[in-house]
């Protein structure tokens, strides 16, 4: 299935979650916010909320409306737990 039914309307994923921290909307990871995780990754630099360094490859998700943090989506399942957020920009972790 392509999207579950609300009220008779189709909706797909990104119509239905939030992002926990903001409540706000989510949008999709662009190419080049995608390219700037992964090398960040490569380079050991990226590390979730509680500074664990990620290890599972970053291949798609979901950023927050303020392009601040990326939730990750991981063998079909978005990540929405802010203590596994991840900052688009590098931080001091």
């Amino acid at each position: 299935m392509n999207g579950l039914r609300c009220l008779g309307k189709r909706m797909s994923e990104i119509e239905l979650i939030q992002c926990p921290i903001t409540g706000k909307p989510l949008r999709s990871v662009s190419p080049d916010e995608l390219l700037r995780l992964q090398k960040r990754q490569r380079d050991g630099g990226l590390c979730n909320e509680l500074g664990r360094i990620v290890a599972f490859p970053i291949a798609d998700g979901y950023v927050s409306e303020a392009a601040s943090y990326f939730f990750p989506k991981v063998d079909g399942v978005v990540w929405l737990v802010a203590e596994e957020v991840i900052a688009l920009e590098n931080t001091s972790h």
